[in-house]
């Protein structure tokens, strides 16, 4: 999986009803200090600025995910664009979401196996035991998370706090990233017993069922805080979402987006025959 981004400019927003404004951590941090890539701090217009506290925006539209996802995330980027904002739609300080998918998956997997049954936790070790050390597809990094062992388990999360410091050193550019919050819209229940023998299609293309977990569980690996919003309608009339990301420790960042972003745009509206 790759990814892009999709920068927006700096605008004021107010912090929520009754708290008094504070400045974004992230604009403390390096307030003075030259920003790489992406210098120039331009502001929405007023109408998209309440007033006293600082926002700068990134969008990432990974390529994990239906056409109809990325295209709403695109339109929102658009809009916000037409809206007076410089949208830039690439940042070399996004980190390596596939590398995040591996890791998160043997992660993941490494808790949830503690608690298998003996005969399930053996035959895991055995195919384990058939992979490859490293590659092939994130079923293989479940594999072998579920049997990972304690030295296993301190390297990835070692490899676990490098990328927060990652995500930590683009939040101090930018103050949201956007992406899909599923690889597709809702998709029809499969209720067949083995998980990994589901599928779902993206694209026309089959996943397998628990790889859809890479993308609503890009922001827990590194700790930081998501607000979900509903963009966009499908085809089909299905809503479809995207969890607005913030820097770790500063929750009211994108609280503060999504509400402006409501304000300015419109919010969910139920599908017909759901009001």
């Amino acid at each position: 999986m790759s990814a892009s981004s999709e920068i927006l400019p700096r605008a004021e927003l107010r912090a929520p009803d009754g708290e008094a404004p504070r400045e974004p951590q992230s604009t403390r941090r390096q307030a003075s200090a030259t920003r790489p890539w992406f210098s120039k701090r331009s502001a929405l217009p007023a109408v998209l600025r309440p007033r006293s506290r600082a926002i700068r925006g990134a969008a990432a539209v990974g390529k994990a995910s239906a056409a109809a996802d990325r295209a709403a995330i695109n339109a929102l980027a658009d809009r916000v664009a037409n809206a007076g904002a410089s949208v830039a739609r690439d940042s070399p300080l996004l980190p390596d979401l596939a590398d995040s998918a591996r890791l998160y998956m043997r992660l993941l997997f490494s808790f949830l196996a503690a608690v298998w049954l003996p005969q399930s936790y053996t035959r895991m070790r055995l195919e384990a035991a058939a992979l490859p050390g490293t590659g092939g597809p994130l079923q293989d990094e479940r594999t072998r998370g579920a049997v990972l062992s304690h030295r296993g388990s301190m390297l990835a999360d070692g490899a676990r706090a490098r990328l927060c410091q990652q995500w930590r050193q683009l939040f101090l550019v930018f103050d949201v990233v956007i992406c899909p919050v599923m690889p597709t819209p809702a998709y029809p229940p499969d209720h067949s017993p083995d998980q990994r023998q589901r599928r779902i299609m993206v694209d026309g293309m089959p996943i397998a069922y628990m790889d859809q977990l890479i993308w609503p569980r890009a922001e827990p690996l590194p700790s930081l805080p998501a607000t979900a919003v509903s963009i966009d309608r499908s085809a089909d009339g299905l809503p479809i979402g995207a969890p607005i990301v913030g820097a770790a420790f500063e929750d009211h960042t994108p609280l503060a987006f999504a509400k402006l972003r409501e304000r300015e745009f419109g919010g969910f509206v139920p599908p017909p025959g759901f009001a």
